[in-house]
């Protein structure tokens, strides 16, 4: 009897032992759906990192080359700021030059009438001198 009463303590024993296993077998069998779940975030995570590294590259390409456009850009400004004032300059200088030519114009223009003032003036001073002379000079010129 003690035989019995010690294997039904060893089958009680082994029961306790059993669900005790049984427990741990569920614990460790959620430890492992919450691991897997774990390990599906944690890809999805790698996904999305990868994904936002891949276009982080992107615009980062993207950016060295609006960077080497804009640096183009300046220079070409640049370039075509020097050549509007150097085309000012050479503008100003033509208008400088056709100043000078104007009053160069003007100062000739006014020699011009200053010199048809004495023609008219010596026309009409001959025109008005005696008969006399005019004949005498008319015939002077006619010699020749």
């Amino acid at each position: 009897m003690n035989e019995v009463i010690k294997l039904q303590q060893q089958a009680k024993a082994k029961d306790v032992q059993r669900v005790d296993l049984i427990g741990k077998q569920r614990t460790l069998e959620d430890e492992q759906r919450k691991l897997r779940l774990t390990n599906q975030e944690l890809s999805a995570f790698q996904q999305r990192y990868n994904k936002m590294k891949e276009e982080r590259n992107n615009y980062n390409d993207e950016l060295l080359r609006v960077k080497d456009e804009n640096y183009k850009l300046a220079m070409r400004y640049a370039t075509l700021s020097e050549e509007k004032n150097m085309a000012v300059m050479r503008s100003r200088d033509l208008q400088l030059e056709i100043d000078q030519l104007k009053h160069r114009l003007n100062k000739l223009e006014e020699e011009c009438k200053m010199e048809r003032r004495q023609s008219l003036k010596l026309k009409n001073d001959i025109e008005n001198r005696p008969r006399k002379n005019r004949s005498s000079n008319w015939r002077e010129r006619t010699r020749f």
